[in-house]
Order: C-alpha cells, then structure tokens, then sequence
C-alpha cells in the first residue's frame, strides 16, 4: 500500500487498488492489512482506520478478521529483532461487504470499519487482552 511519506503519494488509490486487485487474482493471492495503521502501546487496541474497509468495499472482496496475540512480547515496538515467544492467531468470521446496506461508499466503509473493529475488541475481551 502506498502511504504518503510528506504529504504525497507515489501512486494514486485507484492504481494501487488496480495492482491490489491485480496481484490477489494472479495465484488466488491474499493481502494482509492492518487496521489501525500502525503499532500501538502493547495490549491496547488503538482506533481503526478506514483503509481496511475501503479496499475491501471498492474491490468487492471479504475481510477475514484476525486476532493476533503475543507479538508484542515476541517482538516488541522499536526493537529490530524477533525473539522466541508464543504467539497466537485467532481467525475470525469473514466480513462481507455486500451484507451492508449504505447509501454511499463512505458510510459503506463506516459500517465495516465499525463491524471489524468490534470483533476485534470482542475477541481481545474474551482473552482478556
């Protein structure tokens, strides 16, 4: 994904949707995104972004919610290294983006970005996280 870096962008979203799209046909390919943009403080889930949403709303494809426990400890924020550690992945119910109803695409992408981020939270309670 192309993230601006000083406020421009190499590739417009459209392009990158493009090649996205391009890349999970080619060999039944999936991307991994991370919905809250960036590392957080350990054991605290930090608001979604709407990126997730976005590309799973305009390319028609479903989001499979994952819950990722022990990374933190496995390889810790600002430390180059990973080290031995058990982590774990929980895989949650796919998210459809045809099951939502919504008048345009922004409020189409607030309702997934709403529905995943519940899940998640949902899912870190139950493991007390």
């Amino acid at each position: 994904i192309d993230r601006k870096s000083n406020g421009i962008r190499e590739l417009a979203i459209k392009d990158t949707l493009t090649l996205c799209d391009a890349f999970m046909k080619k060999g039944n390919n999936n991307i991994i995104m991370f919905p809250e943009g960036t590392r957080g403080v350990p054991g605290e889930i930090c608001s979604f972004k709407k990126g997730v949403a976005s590309f799973s709303a305009s390319l028609k494809v479903p989001i499979v919610p994952a819950f990722i426990k022990g990374s933190d400890k496995a390889w810790p924020r600002g430390k180059n290294f990973i080290r031995p550690g058990k982590i774990e992945v929980h895989i949650l119910q796919p998210i459809y983006p045809d099951h939502f109803e919504a008048e345009d695409n922004y409020n189409l992408t607030e309702k997934i970005t709403a529905e995943l981020e519940k899940r998640i939270r949902k899912k870190g309670s139950q493991l007390n996280v």
